[in-house]
């Protein structure tokens, strides 16, 4: 049997460590109507990259704090050179096979 004590405080169950309570979202028209003093966003993952830029945007603009949003981008960034990168060697004439 458990000891009285070892669990949190029941009003803080549940939420993200910053207090917050997290909202998983899969597309922008979910951000209608959230608090951003009350809700943090969590993009799922099952939406792709083109349309977590476009929830990005759009939660900054509403002043909603997005998890694990630098990661994001930085992988747009990455997948953006990595194909600059391609189109060069194919330009260049290096075409590997």
């Amino acid at each position: 049997m458990a000891d009285i004590g070892y669990g949190g405080n029941a009003e803080f169950k549940g939420l993200h460590p910053t207090g917050l309570v997290d909202t998983l979202i899969r597309n922008v028209n979910e951000l209608e109507g959230l608090d951003p003093k009350t809700r943090i966003v969590r993009i799922s993952s099952t939406v792709g990259l083109r349309k977590k830029e476009a929830i990005i945007k759009a939660a900054s603009e509403k002043s909603l704090k997005v998890i694990c949003s630098k990661g994001i981008l930085r992988a747009a960034e990455n997948k953006v050179s990595r194909i600059k990168k391609e189109k060069e060697k194919v330009a260049g004439g290096e075409v590997k096979k």
